[in-house]
């Protein structure tokens, strides 16, 4: 099984995961003596069953992630963790460029004029390098996911 496959395998699980949560919860209590659609209990067992399955998944996508190395010598994790660290910071640059965008909406010459405390082009071509690499790292993961077998 690839990598990628197993990614959407887990996906599919959690999804199983929830739907099973739900009946639980929608059976966990009747009226009168009606019996439950279906028994918690059995639930709990299918539950228990699909969840070891996610967690063995997770173990193994985790060691594919974490032994598989590429060429420049970085794991998979490696690229994941930076991926997820540009991402961090492009959420933040967005959030500045945004907060830092002076709006010209005054009534009168007697309201207090807001200037921008940093370059709001300088921060837009940085997010734009981000981005770049974000896509880059994610291009080379996406790629790589399809052809990792799973450990």
């Amino acid at each position: 099984m690839k990598l990628a496959e197993a990614l959407l395998l887990r996906v599919d699980i959690q999804k199983k995961l929830r739907q099973i949560e739900s009946r639980l919860v929608k059976n966990a209590k009747t009226q009168g003596n009606e019996p439950p659609s279906e028994h918690p209990l059995d639930l709990l067992k299918e539950f228990d069953e699909c969840n070891k399955e996610w967690e063995v998944l997770i173990q193994r996508i985790n060691q594919t992630n974490s032994f598989t190395k590429v060429p420049s010598g970085l794991s998979i994790a490696d690229l994941i963790t930076q991926r997820d660290a540009i991402k961090q910071k492009l959420n933040a640059m967005y959030r500045l460029s945004e907060a830092a965008t002076v709006e010209l909406n005054r009534y009168s010459r007697s309201e207090i004029v807001q200037k921008s405390s940093v370059s709001v082009p300088e921060i837009q071509k940085q997010i734009n390098g981000l981005a770049k690499r974000y896509r880059e790292l994610d291009t080379q993961l996406q790629a790589l996911n399809w052809n990792t077998e799973l450990l």
